[in-house]
């Protein structure tokens, strides 16, 4: 898999090829592909006018998963509310937080966004704990 999540066919043969193996995605240019077109920059900003490529694979491939923490993660979701929102709705059973390493105002970003109470039990804590006992 050649650079740091540059090679998205790569990753997505990776999941083919291995569904065994968990896969989690995480870092700058993991998250810049939460909309479809990134552009050239490390961390894009603005509203999503359509969904990236993360998008379908968490949707496709049981052994995706995403760490929402981090710079990347939290500037991912922060630059588009609604999108967000849906976004955590709709793939909550494949994402983690790992608080090893947050941004500030990460929770309180995520709280305020005012999801179900499993969305957040399940992100939080429940989701790692699966993978941990697998």
């Amino acid at each position: 898999f050649p650079g740091y999540l540059m090679d998205f066919l790569s990753l997505e043969a990776a999941l083919q090829h291995y569904p065994g193996i968990r896969f989690i995605g995480h870092g700058p240019f993991f998250w810049r592909n939460m909309a479809a077109d990134p552009g050239p920059v490390r961390y894009p900003s603005g509203k999503i006018r359509r969904a990236g490529i993360i998008d379908r694979l968490l949707r496709e491939y049981d052994n995706l998963y995403a760490d929402i923490s981090g710079r990347s993660g939290y500037g991912a979701l922060t630059r588009d509310r609604v999108f967000a929102h849906r976004f955590l709705s709709e793939h909550f059973d494949k994402l983690l937080y790992g608080s090893d390493n947050y941004f500030a105002g990460q929770r309180d970003f995520l709280d305020a966004l005012k999801l179900a109470p499993e969305v957040y039990r399940r992100i939080y804590h429940d989701n790692a704990a699966a993978l941990v006992k697998r």
